[in-house]
């Protein structure tokens, strides 16, 4: 069984702080086809068209907020509650897990040998 999480990143320092907790993203941001090696190709396939049953089960998985490198702020876990997909935008609403410690940038960097620079 493969288990999976969404991975959310951003260059807004403030984005996952902020109040109501809402982010945009612009579409071609969503699953980037330019950036292959960051979504698998059939898990790309799968969730492309944001029908009913794929947002449910995006909002029903683990996500970890995090920030490209430069930013240097830490990753945060939680969940998705919502996803309004618009023409010029895609909107999510989130929900951090006050019981989850922040991940500092290098630790998730070294211990999940992610690279957030695009």
């Amino acid at each position: 069984m493969v288990r999976m999480y969404n991975l959310l990143v951003t260059r807004d320092a403030e984005a996952w702080d902020r109040k109501p907790s809402r982010y945009r993203y612009h579409p071609l941001r969503f699953l980037d086809r330019s950036y292959p090696e960051f979504t698998d190709a059939k898990i790309r396939d799968r969730f492309e068209k944001l029908s009913a049953e794929t947002i449910a089960e995006l909002c029903s998985l683990p996500t970890l907020f995090a920030y490209e490198d430069e930013v240097n702020q830490p990753a945060r876990v939680g969940k998705i509650r919502s996803i309004a997909p618009n023409v010029d935008s895609i909107s999510i609403t989130f929900e951090l897990d006050p019981k989850e410690p922040p991940i500092p940038p290098d630790t998730l960097l070294v211990d999940c040998s992610i690279n957030f620079s695009t």
